[in-house]
């Protein structure tokens, strides 16, 4: 029996992610300095991702012993898991909100309208999809075609486009920024984000299997990055710092 490629690819999701959260939970509950909300943000996102993941998973535990029921099950669990996904989204765009102090004020505005995006994305996926064109499972390829319609693809992709890519061109200046080993930690997470920013969308947006696969490659390179850009050095990035050093230091280096 063949391992389905979206299966592996979203079941590293749930691992990384959810070891991400366990990780960075127990750093701030031994931590006996002030924790930076940045970091509790990062880790809340961790969480959603990890819920996202754990739906997205789900339905392939029946797709050798019910077949019938897979298009059905993840159908459901695409439209639910991105519920997920999207506040994990605004946990990132919250988080980008706070790095940067002349955006610091509008932190209910991006809730607000992260709630209603939210809303409405997933009541157009539901019509769409659940009652709609269900995914299906290519058994050739051994990946899964979500037929995701257009309208919805492009809104994940705007949606992911507005989390992903300022935290990431943020880590990136922060990295070339830095010097030697301080270099290492944006990086990772830098180029983490930029690459989840590229996989969810195309994803969402594919019309062939090779995309399919680009996307599931690009999804595992992602989340491995982000992964291990949690793991290195975390113990030295969660004080709140009341120097006059860069917003972005207690989560980046």
């Amino acid at each position: 029996m063949e391992i389905p490629l979206t299966a592996l690819s979203t079941l590293t999701g749930l691992v990384v992610m959810s070891m991400a959260r366990i990780f960075i939970g127990q750093r701030i509950q031994q931590s006996r300095i002030a924790v930076s909300r940045p970091v509790r943000l990062l880790n809340k996102f961790f969480f959603q991702m990890s819920l996202f993941f754990f739906l997205m998973t789900l339905p392939y535990v029946w797709l050798y012993t019910e077949p019938s029921l897979f298009s059905p099950l993840m159908a459901w669990g695409y439209t639910v898991g991105h519920i997920f996904l999207y506040i994990a989204c605004l946990h990132i765009i919250r988080m980008t909100v706070t790095i940067i102090p002349q955006l610091a004020s509008k932190d209910r505005l991006v809730i607000v309208a992260g709630l209603v995006a939210n809303i409405i994305l997933t009541i157009l996926t539901a019509a769409t999809m659940i009652y709609g064109t269900q995914p299906i499972y290519d058994y050739e390829r051994h990946i899964t075609q979500f037929n995701a319609v257009p309208v919805v693809g492009i809104s994940i992709g705007i949606f992911a486009g507005l989390a992903m890519i300022p935290p990431a061109l943020l880590f990136l200046h922060r990295a070339i920024r830095s010097k030697g080993s301080g270099r290492i930690r944006p990086l990772l997470l830098g180029i983490g984000f930029l690459l989840m920013a590229i996989a969810g969308p195309l994803h969402d947006n594919a019309q062939n299997w090779q995309t399919f696969v680009i996307a599931d490659i690009f999804t595992i390179a992602a989340i491995a990055l982000l992964g291990l850009g949690i793991v290195y050095r975390l113990e030295q990035n969660l004080a709140t710092t009341k120097s006059t050093r860069s917003p972005m230091k207690p989560i980046t280096q």
